[in-house]
């Protein structure tokens, strides 16, 4: 499939493996030179919902039987290239508890160059109902940026966000006690638990969603 609409080109292939499905997504983005925050991302989705919002969760994650969704914008003061993933397991943030779509690189290297052209590539591998065995992937312009999934990178957690390659202080909202909890992480960091994207064998990709 191909469709063009003004800044934005996207290419997707969907296959399936005997056990697992893969997605790949291919993005190419015209970054303006002067705005205030996000222009555009691309994400790939899934729902067993017939009607209503797709997308993301506006503060609730998903169950994990009937949605999930992971997508890729610029975040931020610098507008940084990082994920934005909603799944049945992500962590909350101050102050109730609320789950707003997880950033899991954190890379100040990695800021938008306004003003010129920049090809995203996003795949994602699904996982077994009962494991966190999912993994993805992130290519800007050609080059891989990102790989996640059970067991890697190291580093560790400040609320919903992973911060690669970081140790120490960190944090959690623990929802029992409602309120943030404080962690610490090993020096370097620990493993990256992986993706339960789904607990429904049932729950595939199914929809390509862009913003312009």
């Amino acid at each position: 499939m191909q469709v063009v609409k003004e800044r934005t080109v996207i290419l997707t292939d969907h296959f399936s493996p005997p056990t697992k499905n893969l997605t790949s997504v291919s993005t190419l983005n015209s970054n303006p030179t002067v705005l205030p925050f996000i222009t555009s991302f691309t994400s790939v989705d899934t729902t067993l919902r017939p009607r209503g919002r797709r997308g993301g969760g506006r503060g609730k994650s998903p169950l994990g039987n009937e949605r999930f969704t992971t997508g890729v914008e610029s975040q931020g003061d610098y507008w940084t290239w990082d994920y934005y993933s909603y799944w049945s397991e992500m962590r909350g943030s101050p102050p109730r508890g609320k789950t707003w779509g997880s950033s899991l690189i954190r890379d100040p290297s990695l800021a938008v160059k306004r003003g010129k052209w920049t090809r995203l590539e996003l795949m994602l591998q699904m996982n077994d109902v009962d494991d966190r065995n999912s993994e993805a992937f992130l290519w800007i312009d050609g080059n891989q940026v990102s790989h996640i999934g059970k067991g890697f990178p190291i580093g560790k957690w400040i609320f919903d966000k992973f911060l690669p390659g970081g140790g120490g202080a960190g944090n959690r909202w623990n929802d029992a006690k409602r309120k943030p909890e404080p962690l610490t992480f090993p020096f370097g960091g620990t493993p990256f638990e992986g993706f339960r994207w789904r607990t429904n064998p049932d729950l595939n990709l199914n929809f390509l969603w862009v913003l312009l």
